[in-house]
């Protein structure tokens, strides 16, 4: 369902847990998400991706993930080690509809991340 993915590291710039002068290959970059693709619904990203998969991996699997969907090229990159920004301060909430999503409005945030 993801799509071609390729491995990238993060600095102690970017994540607190790796050590200054390190670099860990801890994010997987999707590079065109065919759920998002297919779907064109961010609110069915946020609520039936991004938010569930945090949680599993989180609180099931024990091992932090911050999955950061790019809503303009309908890429994806998965933190895992990263925790998830808290929904009050991720700036998903505030993404507006596709042009091509039956339930779009012209202003605001999607409907359906509320």
């Amino acid at each position: 369902m993801v799509g071609k993915c390729e491995v990238q590291p993060r600095t102690a710039e970017e994540m607190q847990q790796v050590p200054p002068g390190e670099s860990w290959n801890c994010a997987v970059k999707i590079e065109k998400c065919r759920w998002l693709e297919r779907s064109g619904c961010v609110g069915m990203c946020v609520g039936l991706c991004k938010r569930p998969m945090q949680r599993m991996f989180g609180e099931v699997l024990g091992m932090p993930l911050s999955m950061e969907p790019n809503m303009e090229d309908l890429s994806c990159t998965m933190v895992f080690g990263k925790d998830p920004e808290p929904w009050e301060q991720d700036d998903l909430q505030q993404q507006p509809c596709f042009r091509s999503c039956a339930t779009a409005r012209m202003t605001g945030a999607c409907p359906k991340l509320s």
